[in-house]
């Protein structure tokens, strides 16, 4: 006489295939999620690794200028953070651009490229190469020239490039400019 080890099927409930297979599901379904996990912690982690080259944008403009007369914007970016950062351009908003023009900054830009970013939008970048010590200053003097007469906003971006493992990285500090242009 021969025993079978298993019981015979129609002892359970559910078919034995099913029920072998219902533990499978929740095993992927958690394997999923600390898949998930790990890997926004991991980019919490570079993210957080790139935070002390960090800088700092303030804007000096006038509040009101006249139209067609050409005026000094003032960019100080401070690099508050414990390593080099090299400053890689500053951006004019496109919507700034339709009552300005750039015609001029101190240091020169090398060159001017646009930039589309689906969350940040529309800029015009007028491209550096400035590397600053931790605890230094840059003072960037830019000369526009009102072309409309109205209200005008839209905000001044400096970009940041460093390295983090190895991997550049770039982020940008923003600030808000509005003008009144009679």
């Amino acid at each position: 006489m021969t025993r079978n080890a298993y019981p015979p099927a129609d002892a359970y409930d559910e078919p034995a295939a099913a029920r072998r297979r219902s533990g499978c599901w929740l095993l992927v379904i958690v394997l999923t999620l600390l898949v998930i996990c790990l890997g926004g912690a991991i980019v919490l982690l570079i993210y957080l690794a790139g935070e002390p080259n960090e800088i700092e944008v303030d804007i000096t403009a006038p509040g009101a200028v006249t139209l067609n007369e050409p005026f000094a914007l003032e960019i100080t970016v401070r690099n508050v953070g414990v390593d080099p950062a090299t400053i890689t351009g500053f951006g004019v908003e496109t919507t700034l651009l339709e009552g300005i023009d750039v015609t001029a900054s101190d240091p020169a830009y090398a060159s001017i490229s646009e930039r589309n970013y689906p969350l940040v939008g529309d800029w015009r970048e007028f491209n550096l190469d400035a590397v600053l010590a931790p605890g230094e200053s840059l003072l960037i003097t830019v000369t526009l020239t009102p072309t409309q007469s109205g209200p005008v906003e839209g905000d001044i971006m400096v970009w940041v490039e460093n390295e983090v493992l190895g991997v550049p990285f770039t982020r940008a500090g923003r600030a808000p400019l509005e003008l009144e242009i009679s």
